[in-house]
Formats: C-alpha cells, sequence, structure tokens
C-alpha cells in the first residue's frame, strides 16, 4: 500500500529502536481484528497514540482486509487513488454499486492484464476512501 499518509512510529513515541521493532512486528503478525488490542497496549505502557502510529494501524487493518478481496495494490498518485485487484477476482456489482454511490463521478474502472482495477480521483482523506472501498468489497 503506498499512500501519502504519515504512518511510522514516532521515535518520541517509543524510543527503543529494538522496542520499536519488536511493536512493527506484533503489529504486522497481529489478526485483523486484534490490532486494537495491540494498539492499546502499546498505549498502555506508552500513552496516546500518535496520529502516525494511529494512520500506520489503519493501514495494516485495511492492508489485511483488502487482501481478502483479491486486492493486490493500492497507490495514490498525487490526488489519485488507483486500486487494483488480482487478476480473474470477483467484484460483486454491489460493491460497484456502492462505490458509484459513495464516489459518484471521481470514479473510473482501470483494465489491466495485471488484473483490473479502479481510480478515485480528487482523494481528500486516502485512508477514508480506500476504507469506504473495503467495507463496500465486505457487504
Amino acid at each position: 500500500m503506498d499512500v501519502l499518509v504519515p504512518a511510522f512510529i514516532p521515535e518520541d513515541y517509543v524510543g527503543d529502536d529494538m522496542e520499536r521493532l519488536n511493536f512493527y512486528k506484533k503489529l504486522l503478525n497481529a489478526k485483523e481484528g486484534d490490532l486494537a488490542a495491540v494498539l492499546k497496549d502499546f498505549e498502555d505502557i506508552s500513552g496516546p497514540a500518535p496520529a502516525a502510529l494511529k494512520n500506520l494501524v489503519e493501514l495494516i487493518r485495511l492492508k489485511k482486509a483488502l487482501a481478502k478481496s483479491s486486492v493486490r495494490a493500492v497507490t495514490q498518485k498525487g490526488e489519485d487513488l488507483e486500486i487494483f485487484f488480482l487478476p480473474g477476482a470477483k467484484v460483486e456489482g454491489k460493491a460497484i454499486a456502492g462505490w458509484r454511490q459513495a464516489f459518484g463521478d471521481r470514479l473510473s474502472f482501470l483494465p489491466s492484464k495485471s488484473g483490473d482495477g479502479i481510480k478515485i480521483t480528487s482523494v481528500d482523506d486516502p485512508l477514508t476512501d480506500i476504507a469506504s472501498v473495503s467495507r463496500s468489497l465486505a457487504a
């Protein structure tokens, strides 16, 4: 996932390099449903999570959720967001209808030999738009 959002564990939140590395490992190894609990555990130790860390947790959650729906890549290019599926991935009509409702004229479709995709233009908050795509796929 390549989006223009600060997503990391700040050194001033977890100063020790090994502890920070272990936290990254815990986040990456956690199941989608356990990410909030992992974040809560670290907030209990280090205090309220900064925005960059909350973004990181949300990106990891979205990546895990989208992988279940055969999404192979999410890339932000300027104000545009491109989301591509694995070749042969089946996308339900109700998901497409949800995208049309959520994004209107900002939505277009991208054919590709490597798996078709969608493009969302004029993206202000990529996490919100990615989450909307994810919810439509899961519905």
